[in-house]
């Protein structure tokens, strides 16, 4: 079964008919890569949906899901777990919120507004997979509630979501408590770009005194690993940090590397950063084990081989933009779009295959990356 994607016209046609936020195309596509949902930072907020008025005014876009959709979009909220936690919390609010009619079954009028909602979002910016099985689950929930009365409903799905939310950041003490156990005196530790997981588990490993070097790979044009290095230096851990050019010169002195994860598919290969397969291989080359640090509720069932068939693609004009520039200099890219033949490709996360990863360290213990299927289909009994 063949999935279309954004480049079949139809699928197309029916992503642009579902859109709640109306945005001007990107003409300066990369071809290799039409296929996905390509970034447009010009949108609309003044739109109603053709032919569907009536359930613009019955099932409205909470305002919390508006602020949040906007946070998405200037990347102000990034990082799966920010991402997921901080839907899930506005889902609170909209359930708190909305009141069905006497006469409707509240689980499916619900279900019709938390479509609207969501596919708000995802015209703001495409969902990560770790938010899609937070929805999954809420619908898993919804399902629960059909013959409950509205109070009832509500209380149950409130009480639901919280849950979920305190089993995410409960898996994130874990897994630092987990990480930090390998943590040795004398270790050199590097990790790449910035992790939340990663950056509590350094946290626990300095609150234990452990002696350690850290080693802060950072890439353009997010230079997330700035932000954990400001954050860091304040704990007084040493700290060496550079771009990811140079990751091949500070291998040879790394003793272990981690990073976190967008997700973890269920052939065992990770979905993260665009860079982190470059860091995967050079820790294979030099022998330095490679550890993964992921929540459960990242994991899915998707199988990938490469980086292409699915990926998300950032601002190109972020592209533009140089580390250190001087104020009042010019880019070498600033009028980019004037050239037509050139186009810029900003992918967000690449694909680190399974022989690269020596363990992933989960809430439910540290596994080699082989066992995920087995953890996969546990929880689905569940």
């Amino acid at each position: 079964h063949v999935i279309k994607q954004f480049d079949d016209p139809k699928q197309k046609g029916k992503i642009t008919k579902k859109k709640i936020l109306k945005s001007s195309g990107d003409s300066r596509q990369v071809p290799l890569f039409d296929h996905l949902p390509q970034y447009n930072g010009n949108f609309s907020l003044g739109v109603s949906i053709a032919n569907d008025e009536p359930n613009e005014n019955k099932y409205p876009i909470h305002a919390d899901i508006i602020s949040l959709g906007l946070k998405y979009a200037e990347f102000k909220i990034a990082g799966s777990n920010a991402r997921a936690i901080a839907m899930m919390t506005v889902f609170i609010k909209l359930i708190k919120d909305y009141e069905a009619a006497p006469d409707k079954v509240y689980s499916r009028e619900l279900d019709i507004l938390l479509k609207r909602n969501i596919q708000f979002l995802v015209d703001c910016r495409p969902i990560s997979i770790s938010m899609g099985n937070s929805i999954n689950y809420l619908k898993h929930q919804m399902s629960l509630t059909n013959t409950m009365p509205q109070k009832d409903a509500k209380e149950f799905l409130i009480d639901s979501i919280e849950s979920y939310i305190e089993r995410i950041q409960l898996a994130d003490t874990v897994i630092a408590k987990y990480g930090c156990s390998k943590i040795n005196d004398g270790d050199v530790i590097l990790t790449y770009a910035s992790s939340h997981v990663v950056e509590k588990m350094i946290e626990e490993a300095i609150k234990e005194k452990k002696q350690f070097r850290l080693i802060i790979v950072d890439s353009r044009p997010k230079h997330e690993g700035r932000e954990l290095l400001h954050r860091l230096v304040l704990h007084g851990v040493k700290i060496t940090y550079i771009m990811l050019h140079a990751v091949s010169y500070i291998m040879k002195e790394v003793t272990k590397v981690f990073v976190g994860a967008y997700s973890v598919l269920s052939n065992g290969n990770l979905i993260s950063r665009v860079g982190t397969s470059l860091v995967a291989s050079m820790a294979k080359f030099y022998n330095v084990p490679f550890i993964v640090c992921c929540e459960t509720y990242k994991f899915t069932e998707r199988v990938q081989l490469d980086s292409i068939c699915f990926n998300q693609i950032g601002n190109p004009q972020d592209l533009t933009k140089q580390l250190g520039e001087k104020e009042g200099s010019k880019s070498l890219l600033e009028n980019w779009e004037s050239y037509g033949s050139l186009k810029l490709l900003n992918l967000m996360y690449d694909l680190t295959p399974i022989e690269l990863i020596d363990m992933v360290i989960t809430e439910v213990g540290m596994v080699p990356p082989t066992s995920i299927p087995v953890i996969l289909r546990e929880y689905r009994k569940e």
